[in-house]
């Protein structure tokens, strides 16, 4: 039990003359052989159960909202902050990303080979990507990547 609960469970006994003197408490009030005379304690017990549950609902309802807010933030595509009460690590968010060249530093050495298309890149794998989307037409021979990289001077590795 909580020791601020157990002392304000003392300090209301002895505010309400409940104490376990003697003289005084509740088995003076009742008659002999009562059947009432834990009906205090029983209250005492619900009261001090009633304020932990209370208190654990708080806890329980501060959890939920902060899970609906990082919920909230992931769906947004937002990183979440440490939770700074727990410690607790971070999803795969904390990784730092790639740092992405900015397209004027990118060396486009792949160039499209369509007439009408002025269109290069800077990896294979994009022009091949490229080609597929919008020159379907030309790839339709099985060794179409092989021949377009030959063609630029390009060698596959």
């Amino acid at each position: 039990m909580d020791p601020s609960l157990a002392n304000s469970h003392m300090q209301m006994n002895q505010q309400f003359g409940f104490g376990n003197s003697a003289g005084g408490g509740l088995e003076s009030m009742l008659p002999p052989n009562d059947q009432n005379a834990n009906y205090y304690q029983e209250y005492c017990r619900l009261f001090i159960a009633n304020v932990v549950l209370t208190t654990q609902m708080k806890e329980l309802i501060a959890e939920k909202n902060e899970i609906l807010q990082r919920i909230s933030d992931l769906e947004r595509g937002e990183k979440t902050s440490v939770n700074k009460k727990n410690k607790s690590p971070e999803t795969h968010d904390d990784k730092k990303s790639r740092i992405r060249r900015k397209a004027n530093e990118v060396e486009r050495l792949y160039k499209c080979t369509d007439m009408q298309c002025q269109k290069s890149y800077g990896s294979e794998g994009s022009l091949f990507q490229h080609m597929k989307l919008k020159h379907p037409e030309l790839t339709e021979d099985p060794d179409w990547k092989m021949k377009l990289l030959t063609a630029q001077g390009h060698t596959q590795e």
